[in-house]
């Protein structure tokens, strides 16, 4: 019978020491696969209750769906936008060591093409392309006329600036971050060399507040843009300067012409009922003071916190007028012109160039050429593709909602004919796009960014995604 009490003192005391030993993972079982799986995390110092583990996968906390001191099972979550996810165990407040885990194909996903590669966003490109995982944020970037690379992060309230082509970056505070959220910050440099930035304040935020009844919003709505200078190429800022206070969708482009005019791509929501437009400003002094152009409606005043005209892109055409490209519900861009700088635009019409309801971007080329990468209206090779609204409140008219891929073209004649487009990235470790899960923005591929580094040497960046590849100009012209 001592026999018998002796080993059970011992065993007591075990569990004492194990309780007190820091937790430390061994390995991951397995430690690559995609979501759905069941993995096993092995070490030692981990606990019996799972309610007292946290499993800090990335940035997100998974649930253990059990839990033993030397052994924790969960389920692996879906995708999230990084091929190479970083974990840790805290018990009792006490953090494990780092773990990797590494997402890879689902066994009903087709192999990667001869001549392709998965980045580390999930993303299928072409194996000539480069990452860029060192840039800050996902653009847009500008080259100021001292050399440095500046951008603005969504988010932010710093101007962040490269030295040495995108390494590394240093950032300098444009406004108290207390004060003012940057939102989908545009930039350019003027011709004075003057850095200009455009950007919505998320501080001034008072939400939209939908009314499906009368497809209306709350009339005290706001999200107010606004204007802001440096010139000593980013180190010091002016005060900001308010263009509007209506709700702003987005700011989608910002351009200087040859003749030195600043021409600003941005949005205003209307009511009665409830509808987004497009505008620009312009500026002929460097920035510091704008005139806004004519707002562009869509016909039939569509209603929806996601209808009318939206998020347009721009660029100087070589007899000086501006030619801008318009995102509808609609399936197709819409296209309209100015012969005065932005001041005045023409009635938008339909082009043939199909798209789902998402922004384009289009850059002039230092070749010359015009590069459009947009999300078509279906995935290459398909004639369908689930639609989205129809409810009265995002939009009256169903539309595709197409992000799974983007497609890159390319015109020599100022957009009156473009190339064939191609795919110059689509999504391959998320899920598949479905209705149920088609609001789940961490799988969308969209919201792009162009600039152009060198003479045919282009960065990619999109804003969801977080695609960050450079590729050749010269590689996808056919």
């Amino acid at each position: 019978m001592s026999f018998f009490l002796f080993m059970s003192c011992d065993k007591n005391e075990i569990d004492s020491e194990q309780s007190n030993i820091d937790p430390v993972i061994s390995y991951l079982l397995p430690n690559k696969g995609y979501a759905g799986q069941t993995m096993t995390i092995v070490g030692e110092g981990f606990s019996d209750k799972t309610e007292e583990v946290r499993v800090l996968f990335g940035d997100r906390e998974l649930a253990a769906t059990s839990s033993m001191s030397r052994a924790i099972t969960l389920a692996i979550p879906e995708f999230n936008g990084e091929t190479e996810v970083q974990l840790y165990v805290e018990v009792a407040g006490k953090k494990s060591n780092l773990s990797r885990f590494l997402y890879t194909e689902r066994e009903d996903a087709v192999p990667p093409p001869v001549g392709t590669r998965v980045t580390n966003s999930g993303h299928l490109v072409a194996s000539h392309t480069r990452e860029r995982r060192n840039l800050r944020g996902y653009g847009p970037f500008i080259r100021l006329d001292n050399g440095a690379i500046l951008t603005v992060s969504e988010g932010s309230s710093a101007a962040s600036v490269s030295y040495d082509e995108g390494i590394t970056w240093t950032n300098y505070e444009i406004a108290p971050s207390t004060n003012y959220t940057f939102l989908s910050p545009h930039m350019t440099v003027a011709a004075d060399g003057s850095v200009v930035v455009g950007f919505s304040n998320g501080r001034e935020i008072t939400p939209l507040n939908w009314d499906r009844t009368t497809k209306s919003y709350d009339p005290n709505a706001s999200l107010p843009t606004y204007i802001v200078r440096s010139t000593d190429h980013g180190r010091t800022w002016s005060t900001p300067v308010k263009l509007h206070d209506e709700w702003t969708g987005m700011n989608r482009d910002m351009i200087t012409m040859k003749n030195g005019d600043l021409v600003f791509a941005t949005m205003k929501m209307f009511n009665n009922p409830g509808r987004h437009t497009v505008l620009t400003y312009t500026s002929k002094d460097n920035g510091v003071s704008w005139q806004a152009s004519n707002v562009l409606h869509q016909p039939g005043a569509p209603s929806g916190d996601h209808a009318g005209f939206m998020e347009s892109t721009l660029e100087e055409l070589s007899d000086g007028r501006l030619y801008m490209l318009i995102r509808t519900n609609l399936d197709y861009l819409y296209a309209t012109y100015s012969d005065d700088s932005g001041l005045t635009w023409s009635t938008p019409q339909i082009t043939n160039i199909d798209a789902s309801s998402s922004p384009a971007v289009l850059k002039r080329l230092k070749s010359g050429r015009l590069i459009l990468v947009w999300n078509r209206v279906f995935p290459e090779g398909r004639t369908d593709y689930h639609r989205m609204a129809g409810d009265g409140n995002l939009a009256e008219v169903e539309a595709s909602w197409q992000r799974d891929e983007l497609s890159v073209m390319f015109s020599d004649d100022d957009g009156q004919t473009w190339s064939d487009p191609l795919v110059i990235a689509r999504n391959h470790l998320h899920a598949p796009s479905t209705p149920a899960n088609a609001w789940d923005s961490s799988k969308w591929l969209s919201y792009p960014h162009l600039f152009e580094v060198s003479p045919g040497i282009l960065w990619l960046t999109t804003g969801h995604g977080g695609l960050k590849i450079e590729f050749e100009e010269n590689k996808y012209i056919r």
